[in-house]
């Protein structure tokens, strides 16, 4: 080259009108966007994909990218004209496509992309692209969604422009569903009652358990302001609210007394099928839940989900032990993704109404204590429908069985670990000692001191079995049990956070505080599946006393689902008894508690050392055990006063001088009631014991 100087070898483009000019870029290149709604949102993320383009400066590095500005009357030509002038190359909408503006696209041979999917007659086929879930696509999810929740009867309601799409959905469905039509041309009322009554009376006494819906996207976001707001015409199209007006009255039919022919809804799930909100610009298969009150809603999901948690002992470690878990669950955004945990906070008095009430208006779904549930904590559970979780074993004939879980091992479980071990050991001779009120929880000192200590002194290869070690660092100085049963603690990081908040160790963690971490976990991922199975039901909270809608559906989902947490694998029984887990066999050796094998929950899988024999000095500790004996006494001075103070009663004498001793000798808690009928116990006209007597023949208390 003359002037450049420089090796080129040139390519000259001839162009249709003659012209010669280098390689072709241009400099700046348009695309047209339209929405019906005119929706501002739409037009700002077409805007912010362009301005990321041209800040891109591998893609289009010589051409700027921008957007039509002007008119956007797709019947003008005016409009036509200006897209021409600019050399337009593409018609995006966030619409389905009008006729003009298909039209237009066929005039200037542009291609029209949308973010709807493109019905499979439309003569955009041959010059358009969908962004949107294909059509094919959508319907075999809605026939996938109602196989999964096993529906068997439908009502389908399509604009006539999705006819086709209905039509291909019943090819996909089960044959065995009854499903019935309502064809609605949304722009025309039409006699829309009277066709829909005449379709639901196809369904004669039929349960209706989900409403499909197949329109345009563009219909629904103003179609369920219409619903939620039906006084408000401000919607500028008629279809809008025409269908609004249906849903409300498809909503009065399902949850009101028909009178054409009976219809009863239990649950009505509303399934708009619309691949691009118009508002929200999300994809979207969206569950519209009809609840009692007779509100549509998304996808049911609780911001906030809570639980009650209540200890007898008022035990600070068991309280943290919760609050860790909860913190847990909070942070991990696989879990809960859009519901937050939280403790129901208040009174801990379970016997008055306004703590139930309490419970209600949070709409807890759980009650976790770490002590044997008393009765009224069982009354209060069943009066709101709300499970007990308990660290505690239940009993065999307990009422709690039916809305109960316990993540103690079970009573089989650890039934078994003790005839193991005692194979195992080969020991010859037995003696056992079983509290007949809470199935040998520890060894309970009924009948006098003379046995016990006549076992203790007898021979020094005696052998106390504790069915449940509370914790390792238990005074074990004095203390007579030699072998014990404790839960097998995974190292994971669920046993790592609850140490580290509970800043404690091995041995000063409880095992109830274990327990109670793996209650809320195990709560936590039932309610998450309740939630993203669509079985929430929403519902308003209300400040009485009331039972919960939803923590059944919770408490059946726990007593199914598998989760690993500290004490290991998590599994229950139909009856709420957990099965599969590991227990740990300790030795007291040096005053201290040492693992000597482990037991599988099938058989003791290893204990080769032998255990250490007991130390013959020293009686039980029942205070260690967790034992709080019931005292029952009758008011009769001088050696039982009672008197009220600041609203409790309070007892002084003799007696109870005595019992207190007792306690601090003997090393247990103990607690004060009545003789029902103030009598010490006599012989009733038909021979039956009234008074104290039948209370200790009843084995309703320990002590008198």
């Amino acid at each position: 080259m003359v002037k450049s100087k420089s090796l080129a070898i040139l390519f000259y483009h001839i162009c249709a009108h003659g012209w010669l000019s280098y390689a072709a870029v241009p400099p700046t290149a348009y695309i047209a966007f339209f929405s019906e709604e005119k929706d501002q949102q739409s037009r700002a993320a077409v805007q912010s994909a362009i301005n990321q383009v041209n800040s891109d400066t591998g893609l289009l590095a010589s051409t700027t990218l921008r957007l039509v500005e002007g008119t956007e009357n797709t019947t003008s030509l005016a409009y036509a004209a200006n897209l021409t002038s600019h050399g337009a190359l593409a018609i995006l909408t966030d619409s389905q496509p009008s006729p003009s503006l298909d039209l237009l696209s066929a005039m200037l041979a542009v291609p029209l992309v949308t973010t709807q999917p493109i019905a499979a007659n439309s003569t955009l086929s041959k010059r358009g692209i969908s962004l949107a879930p294909s059509c094919d696509d959508v319907l075999k999810a809605i026939a996938d969604i109602v196989k999964h929740y096993k529906w068997s009867s439908l009502l389908v309601l399509s604009d006539v422009r999705w006819s086709e799409q209905a039509r291909r959905l019943h090819s996909l469905l089960p044959s065995d569903i009854e499903k019935a039509d309502v064809n609605i041309v949304l722009d025309y009322p039409g006699k829309l009652y009277e066709e829909t009554k005449s379709v639901l009376n196809k369904l004669n006494n039929k349960l209706v358990e989900a409403i499909i819906l197949l329109c345009d996207a563009k219909y629904v976001s103003v179609v369920m302001d219409g619903v939620h707001s039906p006084s408000s015409r401000v919607v500028e199209r008629s279809h809008n609210w025409i269908l609004a007006d249906m849903i409300r009255h498809l909503m009065d039919v399902l949850q009101r007394p028909f009178n054409y022919q009976s219809i009863q809804c239990s649950k009505c799930y509303l399934l708009p099928i619309a691949a691009i909100m118009v508002k929200s610009k999300s994809l979207a298969i969206l569950f519209y839940h009809i609840c009692a009150h007779g509100w549509l809603s998304y996808a049911a999901v609780p911001p906030t989900a809570y639980i009650a948690f209540f200890s007898e002992e008022k035990d600070q470690q068991s309280r943290a032990a919760v609050q860790s878990a909860i913190n847990q669950v909070n942070s991990d955004t696989g879990l809960l993704a859009s519901t937050t945990l939280r403790l129901v906070e208040g009174t801990e008095n379970t016997t008055s109404l306004a703590y139930a009430a309490n419970l209600t208006s949070h709409g807890a779904l759980a009650i976790l204590t770490d002590s044997q549930p008393s009765p009224s904590l069982d009354l209060l559970s069943a009066m709101l429908a709300v499970p007990m979780v308990t660290t505690q074993p239940i009993a065999a004939n307990s009422t709690l069985s039916k809305r109960g879980i316990s993540l103690a091992p079970s009573r089989d479980d650890v039934l078994k670990a003790i005839a193991d071990i005692v194979k195992h050991y080969k020991w010859s001779s037995l003696l056992v000692l079983s509290d007949a009120l809470d199935w040998l929880r520890s060894v309970v000192i009924e009948d006098g001191g003379e046995l016990i200590d006549y076992l203790i002194s007898r021979q020094t290869d005696t052998f106390f079995i504790s069915l449940q070690l509370p914790s390792f660092n238990m005074v074990v100085e004095k203390s007579q049990i030699v072998v014990g049963l404790t839960p097998s603690i995974s190292a994971n990081q669920h046993t790592t956070r609850l140490t580290s908040d509970l800043s404690t160790n091995e041995t000063t963690t409880k095992n109830s505080s274990y327990f109670l971490y793996d209650s809320v976990l195990t709560f936590a991922h039932a309610l998450d599946d309740v939630i993203k199975s669509g079985r929430w039901v929403s519902y308003s909270p209300v400040h009485n006393v009331e039972k919960s809608k939803n923590a059944i559906t919770v408490l059946d989902t726990m007593k199914k689902i598998k989760v690993v947490g500290t004490t290991g694998q998590i599994h229950f029984s139909s009856e709420g008894e957990r099965g599969g887990e590991m227990l740990d066999v300790m030795n007291l050796r040096s005053s201290r508690f040492i693992k000597v094998g482990t037991w599988n929950s099938t058989r003791l899988v290893s204990g080769s050392l032998e255990p250490d024999t007991n130390q013959d000095h020293v009686v039980i500790p029942l205070q260690y055990l967790n034992r709080k004996l019931k005292v029952v006494l009758v008011e009769d001075p001088p050696f039982v006063f009672s008197e009220v103070k600041d609203g409790t009663r309070h007892y002084t004498g003799y007696s109870i001088d005595l019992i207190t001793k007792i306690a601090e000798l003997l090393s247990f808690k103990f607690y004060i009631v009545e003789s029902p009928d103030g009598k010490y116990g006599g012989r009733n006209p038909d021979g039956s014991f009234n008074g104290i007597v039948v209370e200790l023949q009843r084995q309703a208390v320990q002590v008198e």
